[in-house]
């Protein structure tokens, strides 16, 4: 492994906004919600977008805080640290704490890379919920089209039905969108669209290892993983008609870290990365393991 994952306390910003979304529905068909007097007092779908906005900012200041101690930490660490030249007995002056990442939309917390006697005491300090080593992870192989029986639910329409007797769309993937999160994705190859872009089945993407807006791969594994969840050409995937985003967290030996994968997941989740996560894919794909 690579550092330390340091978990907060409060929830990700998609774990508060699935739960404002929950209470708002118990809400919505209330007797007090109905109540113009008292109604303001209840939340509503109306507020939900108020509320996250509010949390969203709270919890900005909070990270803040958090991280701040956690420097601090780490600094009275290492200055009360005798180095290895004994003679002279010099102290450790100054805190150089490398930041991997931090992470707010669906993990809230911050990547580190430190020592497992940091880790330790930073898993003492208030608001942090648990640290976890930063593992490094590797490619892992999928298996074919046919051993999961996809090429006969593209007979079928949403209802389980025969899709050419119902005259129903079949399901092939259509409207739907998938990130891969692996090596990137050869967005030249004629079974993957041929090109990148919004009219491209690779829509769109990121490689974080070369931080660029290129998600080529440069490996291969990223691409296969990819055909077989939607390539649509001489094989085809198991959905065909889907679309793709390529989201690039392994180098070019297929080796990565969960760290680099968090990022890839929070970027799944904002595509464009406004903060809105309107336009989120529906599927995440990771083929990998540690």
């Amino acid at each position: 492994y690579e550092g330390y994952i340091i978990q907060f306390k409060d929830k990700s910003i998609l774990e508060k906004k699935t739960e404002l979304e929950k209470t708002a529905e118990k809400n919505k068909d209330s007797f007090l919600a109905k109540v113009p007097l008292i109604k303001g007092f209840i939340l509503t779908p109306e507020k939900v977008q108020g509320e996250l906005e509010k949390y969203s900012g709270d919890l900005e200041n909070n990270n803040e805080k958090i991280k701040g101690r956690i420097i601090d930490e780490i600094s009275n660490l290492q200055k009360n640290k005798i180095t290895g030249d004994v003679i002279t007995g010099n102290l450790v002056e100054e805190s150089n704490v490398e930041i991997l990442g931090e992470f707010e939309n669906v993990f809230n917390g911050i990547a580190l890379n430190i020592s497992i006697g940091e880790a330790k005491e930073i898993e003492k300090i208030k608001g942090v919920k648990k640290v976890y080593p930063n593992y490094m992870v590797n490619i892992t192989l999928m298996d074919s089209i046919p051993l999961i029986n996809a090429d006969d639910v593209w007979k079928l329409d949403k209802d389980g039905n025969d899709c050419l007797s119902s005259g129903k769309e079949c399901l092939t993937g259509k409207g739907i969108t998938i990130a891969i999160i692996d090596t990137g994705v050869d967005y030249t190859h004629k079974d993957l669209g041929g090109c990148l872009g919004i009219n491209c089945k690779v829509v769109g993407g990121y490689d974080f290892v070369n931080n660029d807006d290129n998600p080529m791969d440069d490996q291969g594994h990223g691409t296969h993983v990819a055909a077989t969840a939607a390539g649509n050409g001489i094989l085809k995937g198991v959905a065909p008609d889907a679309k793709i985003y390529a989201y690039k967290v392994l180098d070019a030996r297929g080796g990565g870290t969960m760290e680099g994968v968090i990022e890839g997941i929070e970027r799944a989740v904002d595509p464009n990365n406004d903060d809105n996560f309107e336009d989120k894919v529906d599927i995440i794909s990771m083929s990998l393991g540690a």
